[in-house]
């Protein structure tokens, strides 16, 4: 589920970890690539290689921090903007989906998953 491209909205193609990078960008303006990796507690390298796709495909633009000028600050361009509420409100309506489908199940089902996916989750540490 992850690693599938997707479109969203238009013909720019995504992968999640791009769309929920651009996200981040889009909610917290100015971000810095250290900001985002520790957030994301993914390595900088990583964070940089994401950050600089989406400025490839014109989503994000990287500024120079006016007061210290070592910093980059990333903030999205319109489309970027775009993308995120497309994003958003697919997440919304997975979430209403989910919602629905769940509200067949009765309090005593998920005390029941939960002790079924405890023991499993004992089981497979025990090879850890």
């Amino acid at each position: 589920y992850q690693s599938q491209p997707r479109q969203y909205g238009n013909d720019i193609t995504l992968y999640m970890a791009e769309v929920h990078t651009l996200a981040m960008i889009f909610k917290k303006k100015g971000i810095t690539v250290s900001e985002l990796a520790e957030n994301t507690q993914k390595t900088r390298s990583a964070i940089t290689q994401t950050v600089n796709k989406l400025e490839q495909k014109g989503l994000v633009v990287k500024e120079r921090n006016k007061d210290y000028h070592k910093v980059i600050n990333l903030f999205t361009t319109d489309i970027g903007k775009e993308i995120c509420h497309y994003h958003n409100e697919l997440d919304h309506k997975n979430y209403e989906r989910t919602v629905e489908v769940l509200e067949a199940f009765s309090v005593e089902d998920f005390e029941r998953f939960g002790e079924l996916y405890e023991i499993i989750y004992k089981e497979i540490q025990k090879d850890s």
